[in-house]
């Protein structure tokens, strides 16, 4: 049994090791021009390990996204709860904490990595489909202290996926129009969740 689990960790620190490497050489070089065996070489690894755990760029590529994506919607989640009791103010303060993570690197690698990850559409939808791990972080916001907030309306699974698509949708108007700020992705996020908010509380 103990064996089993040092086996495990080993596999979970080497996959975590790629990724990192990964996502370093993508931000130099560009995911477009990186190549597996570049990947390897970063990771000082075999060609054939990398394939043991990633079949190909684009699936490197979804964990990528799904780290930065994940750490992004941690540290958001964080801000919006103490930055209001009030529902609404909560979701504007996530979403531009969430958004403003995306200034970190440069729109042409996001456009890149966001492409190679499109490539493979039933992935895609794992990590920003209805059962991605950030909707957990926006349904928190929407219950948080619910008893205190009697007035406050009880947002489903469904809205916080809508909610998180919008956040997404916007992610990708800011990354893929070069003349759009972050400032301006960041109202576009609160207006569309003022608006969601509003359609389903009437």
């Amino acid at each position: 049994m103990a064996t089993c689990g040092l086996r495990e960790r080993k596999k979970r620190r080497t996959e975590a090791s790629i990724v990192e490497a990964a996502f370093t050489l993508f931000n130099e070089r560009g995911f477009n021009s990186s190549t597996m065996e570049e990947v390897a070489e970063r990771a000082e690894a075999a060609v054939g390990t990398i394939y043991n755990y990633f079949d190909s760029k684009s699936h490197i590529v979804v964990a990528v996204l799904h780290n930065e994506t994940e750490k992004y919607a941690q540290r958001a989640v964080v801000k919006a709860e103490n930055s209001s009791k009030i529902t609404l103010k909560r979701l504007h303060a996530y979403s531009d904490a969430y958004l403003g993570d995306f200034v970190s690197y440069d729109k042409s690698l996001w456009c890149e990595m966001f492409s190679g990850l499109f490539k493979d559409s039933v992935r895609a939808a794992k990590l920003f489909g209805e059962n991605s791990s950030v909707l957990g972080h926006i349904s928190r916001l929407m219950t948080h202290n619910k008893s205190k907030e009697r007035q406050q309306p009880l947002i489903n699974n469904d809205t916080a996926f809508v909610l998180h698509s919008s956040i997404i949708t916007t992610v990708l108007s800011y990354i893929t129009d070069p003349d759009m700020g972050i400032e301006k992705a960041q109202k576009a996020a609160r207006e569309m969740s003022s608006c969601i908010i509003k359609k389903e509380c009437g």
